[in-house]
């Protein structure tokens, strides 16, 4: 068994079942003030796993991220277990491969929180053949499961799991907003939609919504991009001011104080937007792109009509758009107001509607949304299964990073693979050219 400062049960007062289920508890800090959805994703379901074990329902048991550090740890973790949700994502791919070195005796439960990235394309050319009866894949939003579902079939039943809220006080905000303050939050980038943003906002401006003050939070990508749209907001009179990258909880103040936050993305990695979420929580409608996870969670009214590109490529440690939005088929809601935004209610993503048993249990197969709006691919001249084994069997490779580069997926892993030259071609095709 490895240190029990790496593994270790969690003490309980009662367990009503014998399964042990395996988890990763952290640490979830990647050096970065404002973290990937994907780590947040992590943190919820690590807190629903640990409500489950309070309530007797499994025995958990938790491992950090550095038992990748020593494959010794990753065998004895998985041998522990009956089940183990793998909720960091790409390193699913090395419990897959030690699983079936050891011929273990465990099911397997992966994330697959991105689209075109690097990490999960070779968690899935990995994971994907060595699935067994009883394994699962996780993802969060029905326009993911569809398109991977269709690039890689295959024996794990695959789960819509969408991000648990948890922690936090809702907030409700008034039935109708008209302060004059909007927001985005999300890189500041051509494929998350920044570049939309004027028209958008001058659309909504014409219709007779008040908005001279636009409040940014994020990674400057662009900055040439970052001063187009800055000149073009000021020439319709609006103000912009620039936090930068914040801390997720500064996000969620910064948002209850906005009539409204825009998601306007399109990008080849989206896959949810978690964004839509937390707005939701806070009781502030989103006008968002009709694409990916949106139709899900936004009413017609508040997306955008997009026009699918012919065909979109490019390598995987990149993001591009896959879609155009079309402003002349859309025409602003008359009101904002969160209650005619989501088709949901908040309550329906608390953590108390949402337990980690419903993930295990597996009750039912959800029906796949007609028509996919893409169909999605990709294509390697490197052997990732390779590079599984390599990773696994050069300890170096990890022992010298620290944990947070081991937890952020931009980071250890990202660029083992990159620079052995492992950078997926992907590539997207519509399968309905204008959305509706």
């Amino acid at each position: 068994m490895a240190d029990n400062a790496v593994l270790r049960k969690l003490p309980e007062e009662r367990i009503a079942q014998a399964q042990v289920v395996g988890v990763f508890g952290g640490p979830w800090d990647t050096g970065w003030p404002a973290r990937d959805g994907a780590v947040l994703g992590f943190e919820d379901l690590f807190r629903a796993f640990c409500t489950a074990a309070k309530a007797g329902e499994m025995e958990l048991l938790t491992a950090e991220i550095d038992i990748f550090r020593d494959y010794r740890c990753i065998r004895d973790f998985l041998a522990a277990c009956d089940s183990v949700y793998a909720n960091c994502g790409p390193w699913a791919a090395l419990l897959y491969l030690v699983r079936e070195r050891e011929q273990l005796d465990v099911s397997i439960i992966r994330e697959v929180r991105t689209v075109g990235w690097v990490g999960y394309i070779w968690q899935e050319e990995i994971a994907g053949p060595l699935a067994r009866p009883g394994d699962q894949r996780v993802f969060p939003s029905h326009y993911a499961r569809d398109i991977w579902d269709a690039a890689t079939p295959g024996l794990s039943e695959s789960r819509v799991y969408y991000p648990i809220i948890g922690n936090t006080p809702l907030r409700n905000g008034p039935a109708t907003r008209s302060g004059g303050t909007v927001g985005f939050f999300s890189v500041l980038s051509q494929d998350k939609g920044f570049a939309c943003l004027p028209g958008v906002i001058a659309r909504m401006i014409a219709c007779g919504h008040l908005i001279d003050h636009l409040a940014l939070a994020g990674e400057r990508a662009d900055p040439p991009l970052y001063i187009r749209v800055v000149d073009e907001l000021a020439d319709i009179g609006v103000k912009v001011s620039f936090r930068g990258g914040l801390a997720n909880v500064e996000v969620r103040g910064l948002m209850s104080e906005c009539d409204c936050v825009f998601f306007l993305s399109v990008s080849s990695i989206e896959s949810l937007g978690r964004v839509m979420i937390e707005a939701s929580e806070q009781g502030v409608p989103v006008v968002t792109a009709d694409f990916g996870a949106a139709r899900d969670l936004v009413h017609a009214d508040y997306r955008v009509p997009v026009k699918y590109l012919p065909s979109a490529s490019g390598p995987c440690d990149t993001a591009f758009p896959l879609a155009q939005l079309d402003l002349t088929h859309w025409k602003p809601p008359a009101i904002l107001s969160s209650e005619a935004c989501f088709l949901n209610s908040v309550s329906d993503y608390r953590d108390d509607r949402q337990t980690a048993t419903d993930i295990l249990s597996a009750q039912y197969a959800e029906p796949t949304a007609e028509p996919r709006p893409v169909a999605f691919s990709f294509s390697s001249d490197v052997d990732g299964l390779k590079l599984a084994q390599d990773l696994l069997d050069d300890a170096a490779i990890l022992q010298d990073a620290p944990s947070h580069e081991l937890l952020d997926l931009g980071g250890t892993l990202k660029k083992y693979l990159l620079s052995r030259g492992y950078n997926p071609q992907v590539s997207f095709k519509p399968e309905i050219l204008i959305s509706t």
